[in-house]
């Protein structure tokens, strides 16, 4: 049991309380060592060899002596407390090539979405809300006509109607629309 108040540090015994601390250090390390990779809370002289490492880092923090003690107390804990792996940059590199794919597909489906919306200008109905009435409008004026529907929320306005799956889009008051989604078109496969 480490008693801070009989482990007093000052100029004229540094270098004995550094091989006092040394000393409960490499047990530590022993230990650690002998558990080989087990987490354990059992260590005997754990809080020997950290109570005096804390109290010299308290003292003389620039010591170079301290500080190598202080970096093996250090790795000593983390092996103590079980199988520790170290994460280096090559093992996370996924993450910088899903950013890069995925940088690469938004900016791949945004000029073929403004690739579309060129080569369709004379066809898109401009003004989507209201929807247009029927009363109005024949269904001859609106073959071939293109809506762009922006706020479609999928998968949280999916339905299955009695002639397949849909997403709606609108509001009663202007009207609404009704895209059938469990077509090849939706999920991309066919080129119209």
């Amino acid at each position: 049991m480490f008693d801070s108040s009989v482990f007093q540090v000052n100029e004229s015994n540094l270098s004995s309380r550094i091989s006092q601390a040394t000393h409960y250090l490499e047990e530590f390390e022993k230990e650690v060592a002998r558990a080989q990779g087990a987490a354990s809370n059992t260590f005997r002289n754990k809080e020997d060899a950290l109570g005096r490492i804390k109290v010299l880092v308290e003292f003389a923090p620039e010591d170079d002596r301290v500080k190598d003690l202080f970096a093996r107390a250090k790795a000593c804990v983390k092996g103590g407390a079980g199988n520790i792996s170290t994460v280096d940059p090559s093992m996370t590199v996924y993450l910088e090539n899903e950013e890069n794919i995925r940088k690469h597909f938004a900016e791949v489906s945004e000029k073929a979405w403004n690739d579309i919306l060129a080569a369709n200008t004379e066809n898109k109905l401009e003004k989507v809300f209201p929807t247009p009435d029927f009363n109005k409008y024949m269904l001859e004026d609106m073959q071939g006509k293109i809506v762009v529907l922006d706020n479609v929320r999928y998968p949280e306005n999916q339905f299955m109607g009695s002639t397949g799956e849909y997403v709606w889009s609108g509001t009663r008051s202007d009207g609404m629309y009704f895209v059938r989604i469990d077509g090849r078109q939706w999920l991309g496969l066919t080129k119209r």
